[in-house]
């Protein structure tokens, strides 16, 4: 950080909420308590955190929605998987050839031969 100005890591210090002292500092901090000072601007700001908070949650509540679809889609396909994979043993158990079975089933043929080394 040896390529940034003295005003700008005192900038930044301030930021995340370390001591800063230089002239650009005084005078954002100087505004900084105008506004505070201000109702009508801490009305503003107040209203502008409370429609943020409800843009977060509404994102919130959307990722759960997409994340439980995909979830739901993820479970059914490892469900259908997993009746082709029971199917397959139980094909095999009765003699049922693996290339039968691929058939069968939907899968390729190194699927099915790897269940039944699996198993």
């Amino acid at each position: 950080m040896d390529d940034v100005s003295p005003e700008l890591k005192a900038f930044l210090n301030m930021v995340i909420g370390q001591p800063a002292d230089t002239p650009f500092t005084r005078r954002v901090k100087a505004r900084m308590d105008e506004v505070k000072q201000n109702a009508e601007m801490r009305r503003e700001f107040m209203m502008l955190w409370m429609r943020d908070q409800e843009k977060i949650e509404q994102g919130r509540k959307e990722g759960r929605r997409e994340g439980r679809k995909e979830g739901r889609k993820e479970g059914r396909r490892e469900g259908l998987i997993e009746k082709a994979r029971a199917m397959t043993l139980r094909l095999a158990a009765q003699g049922v050839l693996p290339s039968v079975i691929a058939a069968a089933a939907e899968v390729d043929i190194g699927t099915v031969q790897r269940w039944l080394d699996e198993a």
